[in-house]
C-alpha cells in the first residue's frame, strides 16, 4: 500500500495523485478546515481534529475515538484505493504517526516514516491498538 504524508500547504495545492486514493485530513481543533484539493481519483476525505501532543490526559489528544473513525473510513472503501494520503499542518508528526501505524499494518514496516518524519508515538500506538482490537481489515 502506498502511504503518503503531506503538509497543509501541499494538500491545498494541485492534487497530482494519479491512482485511486483516500485522504485523511488532520487539523488542530481551533483551525479552520483546510481546502483539500481533490481530483477524479479522490475517493473520499476523512476530516479529523486533534492536537499534536503525546499525553492522553490532555484535551484534544488523539484517542481511540479517532482511531476508530480512521478504521471505519478505510474499511468503508476497502479495495477501492491504492494510496492513502495523510496530512496535518506541517506533515511531520500527527500525519506521520497515522502513516507509520498504517504502514505497519499494510506493509509490515514503518521505518521509512522515521527516516524523514517525527511520528507522534501516541497516535501510532492508539491506532495500532485499535487495529488489533477490532480485527482491522
Amino acid at each position: 500500500m502506498k502511504i503518503l504524508v503531506k503538509s497543509k500547504f501541499e494538500i491545498e495545492s494541485l492534487n497530482t495523485i494519479h491512482e485511486p486514493h483516500v485522504i485523511i485530513s488532520i487539523r488542530h481543533p481551533i483551525d479552520i478546515r483546510p481546502k483539500v484539493q481533490k481530483n477524479n481519483k479522490t475517493i473520499d476525505v476523512l476530516y479529523l481534529k486533534f492536537d499534536d501532543i503525546d499525553d492522553i490526559s490532555e484535551p484534544h489528544a488523539f484517542t481511540a475515538y479517532h482511531a476508530s473513525k480512521i478504521m471505519r473510513f478505510l474499511n468503508k472503501y476497502k479495495g477501492l484505493f491504492e494510496t492513502i494520503v495523510v496530512h496535518c499542518l506541517m506533515g511531520i508528526s500527527r500525519s506521520a504517526g497515522v502513516a507509520a501505524a498504517l504502514s505497519c499494518y499494510y506493509n509490515g514496516s514503518d521505518s521509512e516514516f522515521f527516516k524523514t518524519y517525527k511520528p507522534n508515538l501516541l497516535v501510532k500506538k492508539y491506532l495500532l491498538e485499535e487495529m488489533q482490537f477490532s480485527n482491522f481489515g
